[in-house]
């Protein structure tokens, strides 16, 4: 379960940096 793993973790990076 790479692609999962790599999918979150790319999701999360992106919502915390999209905090205005």
């Amino acid at each position: 379960m790479d692609l999962g793993d790599r999918v979150y973790a790319a999701e999360r990076i992106t919502k915390k940096r999209e905090k205005r």
